[in-house]
């Protein structure tokens, strides 16, 4: 608003007098439906407001005597507190020249506060009476106060309601729907010439967010109604598919592997491992035999990333081993690995599969 009001003209209502005293050139103010006073701000502060006041303050202390500025303030309004003696100076010019003898005195402890829209507003709004119209109002602005009036000759300044008719306003004509809409459009237009960019930027946003979430769910395939078409079977869960994944256990010792039938365990091995299901041969390729556990445990450390799903070293006491940290495939290698360790040494077939 402050960037705009040099080149437009601009009609503010509000109900917050200091965001009206900031920002405008020529105040209105009106009470109970009626105009009881224009014009700029420091034109209703200076006749309307309560004057200046100057706040002699005693020290909390020591409560030292007031300096003696009684003839500054020769019929100017005096209000004695237990801490501070408070004057009320009308005229502006008089308060200025108050303030340069204070300075020349070198009286420092003391405070001038000015008149503030929201006393002048509470004295309209509080006394309709006496400001009951813009004439009347009008006429209290332009009327000459002398320096320092009294309070009574303050009251027979003012022109009363009783004086002079209320003005008579219009009763206007009632709008009806569709022109209260067009008017409205006519206002959206306007404002959208002036600023388009937030209203363009509302428009595009949901179409291209539209676009988007249809690229996303292209080759969704919807849930139907029946029990059948809720229900989504997940696929069994096996080793890598990779074309470059070749599996690799790490067995042992060698002499245990030489006393039991490899043909149930060969027969449980997964695609991955090739023609290894089928011949001794071709398991070799997918193997590493040692022969004691230390040998064992040093295969594994030295080569962790690469043995997956596992080993296992069928000594006294059997012990196998699992790459776990892969999610899903981490638990598929453990359950892969305990049944190849259980076939050894049972030799009974055993099946297990893992969605």
């Amino acid at each position: 608003m402050l960037a705009a009001r040099g080149s437009r003209t601009i009609v503010l209502t509000t109900h917050f007098l200091d965001e009206a005293e900031f920002l405008a050139d020529h105040m209105v103010i009106m009470s109970k439906g009626s105009l009881k006073a224009e014009g700029s701000v420091s034109q209703l502060k200076t006749k309307l407001g309560d004057g200046y006041r100057f706040h002699f303050v005693r020290s909390r202390t020591t409560y030292s005597e007031l300096p003696n500025v009684e003839e500054l303030f020769l019929g100017a309004h005096k209000e004695t507190m237990l801490d501070q003696t408070v004057y009320t100076v009308k005229d502006s010019r008089l308060s200025m020249n108050i303030i340069k003898e204070l300075e020349a005195r070198h009286i420092t402890d003391y405070q001038v506060t000015g008149p503030t829209i929201e006393e002048v507003f509470m004295k309209l709004a509080e006394d309709p009476e006496e400001f009951t119209t813009t004439k009347e109002a009008k006429s209290l602005l332009e009327r000459e106060e002398s320096p320092a009036p009294s309070h009574g000759q303050e009251k027979l300044a003012k022109v009363t309601a009783k004086e002079e008719k209320d003005d008579v306003l219009m009763t206007g004509t009632a709008v009806g729907f569709l022109q209260q809409s067009f008017i409205f459009f006519k206002k959206r237009l306007t404002v959208l010439k002036r600023n388009y960019l937030p209203y363009t930027f509302a428009f595009l946003i949901p179409i291209i967010a539209t676009a988007l979430i249809s690229i996303l769910l292209k080759n969704k395939r919807y849930q139907g109604c029946s029990p059948a078409q809720q229900v989504d079977s997940a696929d069994l869960e096996t080793l890598s598919t990779k074309a470059d994944y070749k599996p690799l256990l790490v067995v042992g010792p060698a002499s245990a592997l030489a006393s039991v039938n490899l043909t149930k365990f060969q027969s449980s091995l997964p695609r991955q491992f090739g023609a290894a299901s089928r011949s001794t041969d071709a398991l070799q390729e997918y193997i590493a035999v040692v022969n004691t556990y230390d040998e064992y445990q040093a295969y594994i450390r030295a080569n962790y990333s690469k043995v997956t799903p596992g080993g296992f070293f069928l000594g006294d006491e059997p012990v196998f081993s699992f790459y776990s940290n892969l999610g899903f495939d981490g638990l598929y290698f453990s359950i892969f690995i305990q049944n190849a360790v259980d076939v050894l040494l049972t030799n009974t077939t055993i099946s297990t599969t893992f969605r």
